[in-house]
């Protein structure tokens, strides 16, 4: 077969898994991309990984916040939990307003505190974990 069938082929199969999925047929679409897969390619896949998604962070819409000085003060208005932040939780309490990742945090905090990079994304990682346990914080 040669490149140009092969190619058609995989256009006609790409067009089918496409009609598919807009037609709210997942598991067709992932059939279907198995049977292309096969037929155009001659290898048989069980498993196709899926792409790793890095998480973002945002601020919670249950929680209201003040600024006192250089800290946060956080208020959890369905849990009633009170949290209170120092001058650097206060700048990652500021950042996830517009949503961020763990690896832009750390990149735009080690900036602006001129701390390394290992123990910022230690901390940052930390203060993380324990916002969205407290439910501070979600992932978008």
């Amino acid at each position: 077969m040669s490149c140009t069938d092969q190619f058609e082929r995989a256009l006609t199969h790409q067009a089918h898994m496409s009609q598919a999925f807009l037609n709210g047929r997942p598991d067709v679409q992932g059939d279907l991309l198995l049977q292309s897969m096969r037929n155009i390619f001659g290898v048989s896949f069980t498993q196709i990984p899926m792409a790793q998604t890095v998480p973002i962070f945002k601020r919670s819409t249950e929680v209201v916040a003040a600024n006192v000085g250089d800290k946060s003060l956080l208020l959890h208005i369905t849990d009633w939990v009170y949290l209170e932040l120092n001058e650097s939780g206060s700048r990652v309490w500021e950042l996830l307003g517009e949503g961020r990742t763990l690896d832009d945090l750390v990149g735009d905090l080690c900036r602006e505190f001129k701390v390394d990079i290992q123990t910022c994304s230690t901390d940052t990682s930390e203060l993380l974990e324990m916002l969205e346990a407290k439910r501070f914080i979600q992932r978008a």
